[in-house]
């Protein structure tokens, strides 16, 4: 077996670790979760997953609001009191897409496993 085919069986289960790895602290690892939503959306793709789409919307969700939480931060965070640095609260609304695409990509990521559990199930 050469890099190449190991690389390409290693996605899935990479994938599944770097997201599990990310949720401990999902604001330190939201890097690690858009890194793992990635590979999982790079398997998916390769073995044509029925949840490939539902897995490139957790991606992109997961981007877009991390990048968001990455602004954000950069130009003061939220204030939750009501004097102070930051920004109000409603502006943590461009942060929504994160957890969204991430309860996706659990979605999308628990049908991949059943779909190859029952594939393995009627084939051997």
């Amino acid at each position: 077996m050469n890099v190449r085919e190991i690389i390409r069986r290693a996605l899935f289960p990479l994938g599944i670790v770097s997201v599990v790895l990310g949720t401990l602290d999902p604001l330190e690892g939201s890097v690690l979760i858009v890194a793992g939503f990635a590979m999982l959306v790079a398997d998916g793709y390769r073995t044509g997953s029925g949840s490939r789409t539902l897995l490139t919307w957790a991606l992109s969700l997961s981007a877009v609001g991390v990048v968001g939480l990455f602004v954000l931060s950069a130009f003061g965070g939220v204030r939750m009191t009501g004097t102070g640095p930051g920004h109000s609260p409603w502006w943590a609304l461009i942060i929504v897409p994160y957890p969204v695409g991430w309860l996706l990509g659990v979605i999308g990521a628990a049908r991949t496993m059943h779909s190859r559990r029952q594939q393995a199930q009627t084939a051997g």
